[in-house]
């Protein structure tokens, strides 16, 4: 027994050895080289030999059994990482620290972040304690600026928009990163104003302008050029008068804003002008008439020294502006009428002239309407003007029947299609005639959802497959329904 015990002991002994013999090691790395928080960090076993099994704890709480495992550690500070290599005769550990330095945060600001001329903007970074540099890129295409201090400056060279980023570095090379936008241009002229714009001269015109500045600048002289050749008027308020005598449009009227800060913009106003009454005024029928049907397109012929617009008053409550000496209209009213001309040069008004007309005759005229019930049936009211001595209703799907009889009537087309509907009226005292046609449309209009079936209370988007031109008179009911 003795000698067995002497073995046993022996063995325990050497048990150890044999394991010992083997030595367990691991590598780790993260992907951008650094080790800040949060950070990924690959651990690697490099253990001598074939181990069976791996055992880690990595000093946060996590643990794994891999060969290689992928760890984040979402906070800095010191963790001792432990990989236990498994062998058949036994396990080998080997402990190892893992630094994950803090990330710095950081913000920046500038003393302004608008300026209307090239010119120098202060930065100030602001954030943790540990930054020991800074990188400074202004967006305009300089060099990157490294500092040891979290201020510096910048003179912007041109007009543009400008990103400012600076980068936060930590001895460690761990690193923040913020940005503001600056901009350099030139400040907008806003609300500029001349009234008028026309009439006759004498013009007394005021003149008005304002300005959006950056933070601490001010207006410090407003110079208003009229653009007719008097000199140029500067006022430290945004607003002027002038008197203009002249009847040449005035093109280069403008004015020029200078800032406290020594920037400038200019503006110049739209063309304008203004005039003398226009005389000799003459209006006359193009074929020397005064008495027209209702469906004759009558052409009126208007002029006067000097006028460069004339307005129409038609007698029949329409006017029309023109700038030609001719003018077509149609009257869908009977009765006599006094056309008169009124003629203007840039605004100022002249001496008007009149024509005196009377319109006879007939004015074809009427209305519509169908059924949901009966889409295809249409029922006309006449409403025709003057002494009406004959009519006809002729229908597009029967053009060789037209409806002579009946003062209104009904029709019904097809139940799909489109179709005219023509009013012919004639006076048999004035010879006159007149006609008028519009469309019907008798398609049955289908819905269909643009998305599958839902539930109630769902929303359902329809498109409508066959719809009815604007104007036609028909209009669509939805009826939304659900089981549940």
């Amino acid at each position: 027994m003795k000698g067995a015990k002497t073995t046993i002991a022996l063995l325990s002994i050497l048990l150890p050895c044999v394991v010992y013999s083997q030595t367990a090691d691991f590598n780790f790395s993260s992907p951008n080289g650094l080790y800040c928080s949060p950070q990924v960090v690959v651990f690697t076993q490099n253990c001598s030999g074939t181990p069976t099994n791996f055992i880690w704890r990595f000093g946060n709480g996590a643990s794994g059994t891999a060969a290689t495992e992928v760890i984040t550690y979402t906070l800095p500070g010191t963790y001792s990482v432990t990989l236990t290599a498994v062998y058949p005769t036994g396990a080998v550990s080997v402990t190892k620290t893992v630094d994950i330095n803090p990330t710095p945060v950081i913000s920046v600001a500038a003393d302004r972040v608008y300026i209307c001329q090239p010119g120098l903007i202060n930065f100030t970074a602001t954030g943790s304690a540990f930054i020991t540099s800074y990188e400074w890129d202004f967006g305009d295409g300089s060099p990157l600026l490294v500092t040891g201090t979290n201020t510096t400056g910048h003179a912007f060279g041109a007009y543009g928009n400008y990103t400012v980023t600076v980068r936060g570095i930590t001895t460690p090379g761990c690193s923040a990163i913020t940005s503001i936008p600056v901009q350099v241009m030139q400040f907008p002229i806003i609300n500029p104003v001349v009234d008028p714009t026309q009439g006759c001269i004498p013009a007394n015109t005021t003149f008005s302008a304002s300005a959006t500045l950056p933070t601490g600048d001010a207006t410090a002289n407003f110079a208003w050029d009229f653009g007719d050749g008097s000199p140029v008027a500067n006022t430290a308020v945004n607003n002027t008068t002038h008197t203009y005598n002249i009847v040449t449009p005035i093109t280069t009227a403008s004015v020029t804003i200078t800032t406290v800060q020594g920037c400038t913009n200019q503006y110049t106003f739209p063309v304008f002008a203004f005039g003398t009454p226009p005389f000799n005024t003459n209006a006359v029928t193009q074929d020397g008439r005064t008495t027209y049907c209702a469906s004759e397109t009558i052409t009126f012929i208007g002029t006067a020294v000097n006028a460069n617009s004339y307005v129409w008053d038609f007698g029949d409550g329409n006017t029309q502006t023109t700038s030609s000496t001719s003018i077509t209209y149609q009257y869908r009213t009977l009765g006599p009428m006094r056309v008169t001309l009124t003629p203007y040069f840039n605004g100022c008004i002249g001496a008007t002239d009149f024509i005196d007309i009377i319109i006879e005759g007939v004015v074809a005229d009427y209305n519509f309407s169908n059924q949901c019930s009966a889409k295809n049936s249409f029922t006309y009211n006449n409403l025709s003007l003057g002494n009406i001595s004959s009519f006809s209703w002729t229908f597009s799907d029967i053009p060789a029947s037209p409806d002579i009889t009946n003062y209104n009537t009904t029709h019904n087309f097809p139940v799909v299609g489109s179709f005219t509907t023509e009013l012919y009226v004639f006076d048999n005292i004035t010879g006159c005639s007149d006609n008028l046609i519009t469309n019907q449309y008798t398609a049955t209009p289908s819905f269909t959802s643009s998305l599958p079936a839902v539930c109630k209370d769902s929303v359902i988007i329809y498109s409508v497959l066959n719809t009815y031109p604007v104007g036609s008179g028909h209009t669509y009911e939805f009826h939304v329904g659900g089981t549940g």
